[in-house]
């Protein structure tokens, strides 16, 4: 059974431990944006999440991210982002 799909319109946004310095927001950009389905991604190192928009399982996010170093939580799935 696969993980279900988000919706293009409903970003996710992920809680990212590990993250550094600008070279680490870095990594985890380049993780996420060369995941398959992913439109968009933006980290923030001031609050260490993530805002990723596509068509593509929160889980998938997280393996993404646990294999280049970090973990992930899911934080939101669809919340205002303001």
């Amino acid at each position: 059974m696969s993980s279900p799909t988000v919706d293009i319109a409903k970003p996710i946004r992920l809680s990212i431990a590990g993250m550094r310095c600008a070279g680490c927001v870095e990594a985890v950009e380049t993780a996420l944006r060369n995941t398959p389905g992913v439109d968009a991604a933006d980290v923030s190192f001031a609050d260490h999440t993530a805002l990723v928009r596509g068509q593509v399982a929160p889980e998938t996010l997280k393996k993404a991210l646990q294999d280049a170093g970090y973990d992930a939580v899911l934080v939101a799935v669809g919340a205002h982002q303001g």
